[in-house]
């Protein structure tokens, strides 16, 4: 989506500025049924935080500064 296509350029361009203990994955929308499902993600763009273990603690969709994202994660 145009969306994910500009997110993904923000965050390659700032990627010296991710706190180290961020990590940020990049899934593929219409091939990970199994992580759609798990997270109940039912648009692109949507962004879920996890702990350690994988369970999710919040989700939102329509970010694209890495500012953004890195505070809606931390």
């Amino acid at each position: 989506c145009p969306s994910c296509v500009q997110t993904d350029k923000n965050i390659t361009a700032a990627i010296a500025s991710i706190p180290s203990d961020v990590v940020i994955l990049k899934v593929d929308y219409d091939n990970a049924t199994d992580m759609k499902k798990q997270y109940a993600v039912t648009s692109q763009h949507t962004f879920v935080s996890v702990d350690a273990q994988g369970k999710e603690m919040k989700k939102t969709n329509g970010l694209s500064s890495i500012a953004d994202i890195v505070a809606f994660i931390q």
